[in-house]
């Protein structure tokens, strides 16, 4: 089967929640947080990067170097928005999008 056709399944990976700013977090974020995880795993991965679900592809360079630490060279981690500063970062395996970090503030990059 196409992996573009499929419904994507979000997997966590290892220590992905491990960051002083999930610890924090509030409310109204972490109920943003569940409902775009829940957005991504009722649809498919092509309409996930046509509607802009998936936004951004980050390159494996300064401010964003953290995220690549152990994958594999040939991973290209993409950016999902959940709230106005808040971000998830993972790499989709077939239809899997596998966490690599949530955070509640974006990564500084100007």
């Amino acid at each position: 089967e196409d992996p573009e056709t499929k419904v994507i399944s979000v997997h966590f990976r290892q220590r992905c929640l491990d960051h002083d700013q999930v610890s924090g977090i509030q409310k109204e974020v972490a109920k943003a947080l569940v409902h775009k995880l829940y957005e991504m795993n009722v649809t498919t991965k092509s309409n996930a990067q046509k509607n802009g679900l998936i936004r951004d592809k980050l390159s494996n360079s300064a401010e964003y170097a953290f995220l690549y630490k152990g994958l594999s060279p040939d991973v290209e981690v993409l950016e999902v928005k959940y709230t106005e500063t808040g971000r998830i970062f993972g790499f989709f395996t077939q239809s899997i999008f596998n966490v690599v970090c949530v955070r509640t503030l974006h990564v500084e990059n100007h």
